[in-house]
């Protein structure tokens, strides 16, 4: 079973979480992370049975290069066995609706938030303050649980 987990980050807790799925797969998986990877376009899901996509939310959109890829590939990822998570700290619903396709999201074996974190020395002096602003600390919350269970779906 070939799988592929292609993701976008902001400040790496996408990454993080990518990292921990791909580990609990015994064949293990590929992972593209889209803001390093150029070659984007030469990715061929049609070598890959499964296909995890993960983002980061920003302003309620995920990375811009991952959506771009979502919709000029809808069609093959409908033919795979697919799974969509997100990090985000609001954790709002809405932002499935609102970055996928009714089909994608219905087609998908698994959906969910798997965790986020807020660390300061990666945000820009902007984020910092709208941080300070919200009375938000630092922290790592990634839900170790919700990882497994999106890997338990694609295991059996």
């Amino acid at each position: 079973m070939k799988r592929i987990i292609i993701y976008g980050t902001k400040h790496g807790a996408t990454k993080t979480i990518s990292n921990k799925l791909a580990e609990l797969f015994a064949e293990g998986a590929t992972i593209i992370d889209v803001n390093a990877n150029l070659e984007i376009k030469e990715i061929y899901l049609s070598d890959y049975d499964q296909v995890i996509v993960g983002s980061s939310i920003y302003m309620g959109q995920i990375n811009k290069k991952l959506k771009k890829y979502i919709q000029d590939n809808e069609g093959v990822l409908l033919k795979k066995k697919l799974g969509i998570f997100l990090s985000s700290g609001l954790e709002d619903p809405m932002a499935f609706e609102n970055n996928f396709s009714e089909e994608l999201l219905n087609h998908s074996s698994y959906i969910g938030f798997l965790g986020s974190e807020i660390i300061l020395s990666k945000l820009s002096f902007i984020e910092k303050a709208m941080v300070k602003a919200m009375k938000t600390k630092e922290y790592s919350k990634i839900y170790d649980d919700e990882i497994f269970k999106m890997a338990e779906a694609f295991i059996y």
